[in-house]
């Protein structure tokens, strides 16, 4: 096979996505269309971001020592300068994928405009998400970590 000229060349963006009404997962004895499955994962999606942003203002509401509060508010401050600066670098490095993803597709693929800036796009999206994400935890740890050193010493934990 390794020396056969038998052998196709094709990428990632020669895939066809498949209609997703056609297909049929099988829960329990009950069949979901593709299309309701990932309907149903948005809605995941979305509880689990309702979710998150009620924990987070029952945490902030939780009491705090003045000094603790103090220790916290450095912490996501220096958090807060490395991930702006992550983030310049990770805008720099973006910029770079974007010319080799140009000159690829429109070099030596020949692909529509369309097609590229629907990748850049996508890519920007689930660059925004990882770094929203990442923003939000070192926010709600800093919280709950000042928090929760306040309730220990006072000799009780608080649950909501």
């Amino acid at each position: 096979l390794l020396g056969s000229n038998l052998t196709a060349s094709a990428g990632e963006a020669d895939l066809a996505i498949p209609d997703l009404h056609e297909g049929t997962f099988y829960f329990f004895g009950t069949s979901v269309s593709s299309w309701n499955f990932l309907l149903w994962g948005a809605f995941v999606i979305i509880g689990t971001l309702f979710f998150s942003l009620l924990l987070h203002a029952q945490v902030k509401k939780l009491p705090v020592h003045e000094s603790m509060a103090k220790v916290a508010s450095t912490i996501y401050a220096t958090c807060r300068t490395y991930l702006i600066q992550q983030g310049k670098f990770l805008l720099m490095l973006f910029g770079l994928i974007a010319i080799v993803l140009c000159v690829y597709f429109f070099g030596l693929v020949g692909q529509p405009v369309s097609v590229v800036l629907m990748v850049l796009f996508f890519s920007i999206i689930g660059m925004a998400g990882s770094y929203a994400v990442a923003w939000y935890g070192i926010r709600i740890n800093t919280y709950a970590n000042a928090r929760t050193a306040f309730a220990s010493l006072r000799g009780r934990l608080s649950y909501g």
